[in-house]
């Protein structure tokens, strides 16, 4: 073990609790300062952002850390928010974290001193010196709402609302009412509102891209689709992948559900985020939800909304969804730093001028996959710099890297351009590892076909990042990983698997691990979906 210092932790949310975990793992001194009077973060119905029946959009297999994981075979659910919040409560108990949280108390301002310390800023308690600093308030506010800037809506008589502030439907009934926005979030609390509203419209400036949140007749969730072979295809061969799943539906008829989603789709454009909830869609083909897209609201004139293609609408209440400021870390949190584009983070974490003192948590969202996942992986990375068993790379190799991953995202992500937490799961998790020293190696598993084809064919879970490498546990990992569900048929699998790994591992390793999942597969058939039943 490397050396100890004192870290300070704000916030006690998700990230906040297992950075604390993972620094306490490494001996560290840690205190963590937290505003509201419990942990929870976002999932604190009180004071977060969350509401009434909110659903997550991935399963427990990847909103679980790998220190208390569920067990390896449990049924993939998507938990409550009550739920996720009980998770949170028991794990922050069962490894001591409660007795280090200073809750109802706020961090001002965080501020690097010449000495190489940190200064903490703490509402009516003055300041406190640290070694290294991890601030776990992350993107989604409620103080900071994204609201679109739009003619006469200060002048509106009746009801307007954040998605930040909704708690239930109830203010809304009788209501006619526009819902402005189509995220996860919107997919929720629109199709409440619309349960208990005398006229519902959904305004959309774009269509968004959507899969489903269960698929099949076992009522998968659809997480089993973010898999490493999945996520290491190039643009060409994802678009090849979609034509060879569409293949399999060309005889079946869609449902008017699934005509809706696949219209959206087609029309989204892709390379945006990732729309997880098709739960609107119901009350979209029954009529109780009429939707406005493309449209974009232009100006207000008293109760009449006007559309940018002229057309209008009258309603007493505007609902927008429309998410929050997440493009910049908030000016004040850091004294004498701005950073207007999180972007310009050296893994959306550290500012280059701060080095290892400043970590960042929160604000690298992924498309797919798990943020649990993403914020533990960080942890481990931030714990270990604390420890200095590892070390950041040198400002100007920070800058390059920076900027090469800013070209990349900007590109991956064109269509969500204003949402810059947003990264790819996968190859974001496979940096983090990389620094951390727990990338599992596929060439290590070609003498184990069963773990091999799970890594490359099932989804990829944060226990994958436990096989190896500093604090793993490698059986309870294993068990995890072979345990998750292969998510294509085989037909899928021998026709990509070789392109797909061929970019990670080099020509004539990937034909050789391809031909181990190849043999595995032909003698586990019942580990699969069916052709017949895949995309259904």
């Amino acid at each position: 073990m490397g050396r100890t210092e004192r870290v300070c932790v704000v916030g006690a949310g998700m990230s906040g609790l297992i950075a604390m975990k993972e620094l306490l793992e490494k001996g560290h001194d840690v205190t963590c300062y937290e505003q509201t009077e419990r942990e929870g973060g976002v999932f604190n119905y009180s004071t977060g952002v969350a509401y009434d029946d909110l659903r997550l959009t991935v399963s427990q297999h990847f909103m679980c850390f790998t220190w208390m994981p569920p067990p390896p075979r449990e049924k993939r659910e998507l938990w409550t928010r009550g739920r996720y919040a009980e998770y949170l409560h028991a794990f922050a108990e069962r490894f001591g974290l409660l007795p280090r949280i200073h809750f109802g108390t706020a961090v001002t301002a965080v501020a690097p001193t010449l000495d190489g310390r940190v200064r903490v800023h703490i509402h009516d308690a003055g300041t406190q010196l640290f070694d290294s600093v991890a601030i776990c308030r992350g993107a989604f506010r409620a103080s900071a709402p994204r609201l679109p800037r739009i003619e006469g809506l200060d002048t509106f008589p009746g009801l307007v609302a954040h998605s930040g502030t909704y708690k239930d439907p109830e203010p809304f009934r009788g209501l006619r009412v526009l819902c402005v926005g189509m995220g996860e979030t919107s997919a929720d609390i629109t199709l409440q509102i619309s349960n208990v509203a005398a006229a519902c419209t959904l305004s959309m400036r774009t269509f968004p891209e959507i899969i489903k949140r269960y698929r099949g007749p076992d009522r998968r969730t659809t997480d089993v689709d973010s898999t490493r072979l999945f996520h290491w295809m190039s643009v060409e061969q994802r678009a090849e992948f979609y034509t060879f799943k569409r293949s399999f539906r060309a005889t079946r008829t869609l449902s008017e559900h699934d005509r809706v989603v696949y219209e959206w789709n087609r029309r989204s454009g892709g390379r945006r985020s990732l729309q997880k909830n098709d739960d609107v869609v119901a009350n979209v083909v029954n009529g109780r939800i009429q939707v406005r897209a493309p449209a974009a609201v232009a100006r207000i004139e008293g109760d009449t909304v006007i559309f940018n293609d002229q057309s209008s609408l009258e309603v007493d209440a505007i609902m927008f969804s429309t998410g929050y400021e997440e493009s910049s870390i908030p000016s004040g949190w850091l004294t004498n730093v701005e950073i207007p584009d999180v972007r310009r983070l050296y893994k959306h974490a550290f500012h280059p001028d701060l080095g290892r003192r400043v970590a960042l948590f929160g604000w690298a969202r992924p498309r797919q996959g798990g943020l649990p996942v993403l914020s533990e992986l960080l942890a481990r990375h931030f714990a270990l710099l604390c420890s200095g068993e590892r070390e950041l790379p040198a400002k100007s190799e920070m800058t390059r890297v920076i900027d090469e991953d800013c070209a990349r995202e900007e590109d991956f992500f064109a269509n969500s351009k204003h949402t810059r937490t947003l990264v790819h799961y996968t190859r974001y998790a496979d940096d983090l590892a990389e620094l951390v020293g727990c990338l599992p190696s596929l060439e290590a598993y070609l003498d184990d076909p069963e773990l091999l084809t799970h890594l490359v064919c099932s989804s990829n879970i944060g226990l994958s990042y436990r096989l190896q490498g500093p604090d793993a546990f490698p059986e309870a990992a294993r068990e995890a990983c072979v345990s998750a569900p292969i998510a294509d048929p085989y037909q899928a699998i021998d026709r990509f698997v070789e392109h797909a790994l061929s970019a990670r591992l080099g020509p004539e390793t990937a034909h050789r691990a391809a031909g181990v999942i190849r043999t595995y597969l032909t003698t586990h058939t019942t580990d699969m979906p069916s052709a017949a039943d895949w995309e259904s």
